[in-house]
């Protein structure tokens, strides 16, 4: 393994940036496109049989070429004989392939670009972000005449300038090009789509399920028991791998979709509108200083319905309003029938109502 460390140029205990970092300087260095050494085509073999070792060394992940992605293995990490015997040839031999490239055809390939599209965007974001903040100030500064935004950018200018040294590289990767299809790059792993999805379910729960009349604790209680089962049907499947990206697919978004699609579906198929109209004041909590003996109140976005209305049911009286809140009074709740039998509140609407004057 310490050889295999001193190919790549990091210490033993480096961490998986560093040595995808290292491996593409290396690349660079020793692909036989750009070195014109005899033996340039076996360092770069080797150089990549290292990478390959190192990187399942440190993560557990294997490079499955037919699917062109990483994925993690039911067993363990390989021991390094086990590595040498199964894996070493296939990474020596799709090191072959990529030595009969062109270098730019090299880097786009996906065994150099899927492990590091977040490297590059997170380069790229920094060095963007550093540029813009600076040009904004320098700009603030000069067109509007203030001085201190002129010697904030210039302080900005000279802090960024290791950042704007190592943009100049060309191994950093660093342009509005390669910005983008990292971005792309990772809009089309399996690890965006499962956020996406989990961000769906999370919308639906708090758009749909908690306005909808149904007990929020049972409703808790059943998505947890699913969220459950999801996690123990991946464990005892015979059908699906075992892995982490199964894990959370069927956890946090296959059996808790289907909970949220039964209310979704409530929703959507809701009809028979009614009005209803309460006046409401804020739930306070109570603090206390050990400096004070004053008691501080302080509003939270549940709010109370006079003649304690819909007490059972804390979700369709959870307003993320705190502004219209506290300026507001009465609240006009606008109901609809759902489709399976459970009231939904569509929408509703704040307002101040002034009290009767009496003639």
């Amino acid at each position: 393994m310490a050889t295999y460390s001193q190919i790549i140029g990091i210490p033993p205990n480096a961490s998986v940036s560093t040595l995808k970092k290292a491996y593409r300087k290396k690349a660079r260095e020793l692909h036989p496109d750009l070195n014109p050494s005899p033996d340039a085509n076996e360092q770069f073999i080797r150089l990549n049989e290292a990478y390959e070792y190192l990187l399942n060394q440190k993560t557990g992940k294997v490079f499955q070429e037919q699917e062109q992605e990483y994925t993690r293995p039911q067993s363990p990490v390989k021991t390094y004989a086990q590595w040498k015997e199964e894996e070493r040839e296939k990474a020596r031999e799709r090191a072959r392939r990529h030595a009969r490239m062109k270098y730019e055809e090299f880097k786009k390939t996906s065994y150099y670009q899927n492990e590091l599209a977040l490297e590059n965007l997170g380069d790229n974001l920094m060095f963007f972000t550093l540029l813009l903040a600076t040009i904004c100030f320098l700009l603030f500064g000069v067109l509007g005449g203030q001085f201190i935004a002129i010697i904030v950018g210039s302080i900005m200018a000279l802090a960024g300038i290791p950042v704007w040294r190592g943009a100049l590289k060309p191994e950093n990767d660093i342009g509005l090009g390669h910005l983008f299809r990292s971005v792309w790059k990772l809009i089309k792993t399996h690890i965006f789509g499962l956020l996406m999805l989990g961000a769906v379910n999370l919308f639906i729960l708090f758009k749909v399920v908690t306005n909808t009349l149904a007990p929020l604790e049972i409703s808790l209680v059943i998505l947890f028991l699913l969220m459950t089962a999801g996690r123990v049907f991946v464990s005892n499947s015979s059908r699906v791998k075992n892995n982490a990206y199964n894990r959370s697919l069927y956890t946090y978004v296959i059996f808790p979709g289907v909970f949220n699609l039964f209310f979704l579906i409530n929703f959507l198929g809701s009809h028979s509108p009614s009005k209803e109209v309460y006046h409401y004041r804020s739930y306070q909590t109570k603090t206390y200083s050990r400096y004070s003996e004053r008691t501080n109140h302080d509003n939270t976005p549940l709010i109370i319905l006079d003649d304690n209305a819909y007490a059972d049911y804390p979700g369709i009286r959870i307003l993320f309003r705190p502004g219209q809140i506290q300026y507001n009074n009465h609240i006009e709740y606008h109901f609809r029938e759902g489709l399976f039998g459970l009231r939904v509140v569509y929408s509703y609407g704040l307002f101040m109502a002034m009290p009767a004057r009496d003639n």
